[in-house]
């Protein structure tokens, strides 16, 4: 009857995530997954467990146990052979049930926001900057695709100019009566050859960065956004929980218990929610900071070189680059790139 039960219940979960997918929007998944994709417990990697581990996806995989110790490390197998040991077979299955119940809970809350038969704890303030800060990550992940693309393109503009004045010095000594001509030309090219080599130098420190930024040090709160989302999501399903077992007007005899029980998840999720939330506010406040003083550097960066190549100043190039440690490097007679990247700035 146990594993009856047990089965029962992550068959239910899995039920409920497939309907949930067809539900959900992109930007909710992304949360939902997160939550519903976790496995269950260390000291749930038994033989039994290996077949329910997947339940909480959309693949249900049997993993022999031979190649546990493979899919999580020597060294984790070890560990979760020795904690087993320690446990008893009653407190394996009441772990697969917690476990199981929590995610359920927590999909059936989902699954009632979303056809709007469930009431959901809205922050106006926190959610408005949420939603503020996901765009900003869309417009600098924009930002970096076109400093990476127009860093590709101008790549072989500068490698094409080193050729050409390679080929104009050639004819130089093929045509004595136009000589000069030629190695004027060539050494036109070269020269802005040169300054192109400069300007890939600070367009790659300018990519860099802003890949740092927003793979990064936005992608690390966003990540702690992500947590609270779900530890919203949970404080609500346990709330929700309490207010129904509140209203039963038919009470078990185990009443009592359930409700104590039933206050304890309740209290327990909502100091997770609420300092999840704190926790997101600290970040979004230390990254706009951050993220005005990465932004000033690079922008005046970009500005300075940019203006200076097409206006073929060479000393406004090297003072540019050198004012941020860039140094640029000539290898096998083509100009390559390399950047000293700035200490990141603390987040």
């Amino acid at each position: 009857m146990e594993w009856s039960g047990i089965f029962c219940q992550c068959s239910l979960v899995h039920y409920s995530r497939t309907t949930l997918m067809m539900l959900a929007d992109e930007k909710d998944l992304d949360g939902y997954d997160s939550f519903l994709n976790r496995s269950p417990p260390p000291s749930l990697e038994t033989s039994t467990s290996r077949q329910l581990q997947m339940v909480g996806s959309d693949r249900l995989m049997v993993v022999p146990p031979d190649e546990t110790s493979a899919a999580y490390g020597t060294s984790a197998g070890i560990g979760v052979e020795r904690q087993l040991s320690t446990m008893g077979a009653q407190e394996k299955l009441e772990a697969i049930k917690s476990w199981g119940c929590s995610t359920y809970k927590v999909v059936r809350q989902a699954l009632a926001e979303k056809m709007g038969k469930s009431a959901r704890t809205v922050d106006s303030g926190v959610e408005a900057k949420i939603d503020s800060l996901r765009s900003l990550q869309h417009q600098y992940s924009q930002l970096l695709a076109l400093s990476r693309t127009l860093l590709g393109q101008l790549r072989p503009v500068q490698q094409t100019q080193m050729k050409l004045a390679d080929q104009f010095a050639t004819l130089a000594d093929v045509e004595p009566h136009i000589r000069t001509d030629y190695l004027n030309n060539a050494q036109l090219l070269r020269e802005f050859a040169a300054n192109g080599e400069k300007l890939l130098a600070a367009l790659k420190f300018f990519s860099s960065n802003i890949n740092t930024l927003c793979n990064t040090t936005i992608e690390d709160t966003m990540l702690t956004v992500r947590h609270f989302e779900m530890a919203r999501l949970e404080y609500d399903a346990y709330r929700n929980d309490l207010e129904e077992l509140k209203q039963m007007t038919v009470r078990p005899l185990d009443f009592a218990s359930k409700l104590l029980e039933a206050e304890q998840q309740y209290a327990k999720h909502q100091a997770k929610y609420e300092q999840l939330r704190s926790d997101v506010e600290i970040k979004m406040q230390l990254l706009a900071e951050n993220k005005v003083k990465v932004m000033k550097k690079q922008l005046l960066l970009f500005q300075n070189t940019v203006a200076a190549y097409f206006c073929g100043n060479r000393e406004a190039l090297e003072m540019g680059l050198k004012q941020f440690s860039i140094a640029t490097v000539r290898t096998a007679g083509f100009p390559t790139t390399t950047t000293t990247t700035l200490p990141q700035q603390p987040q």
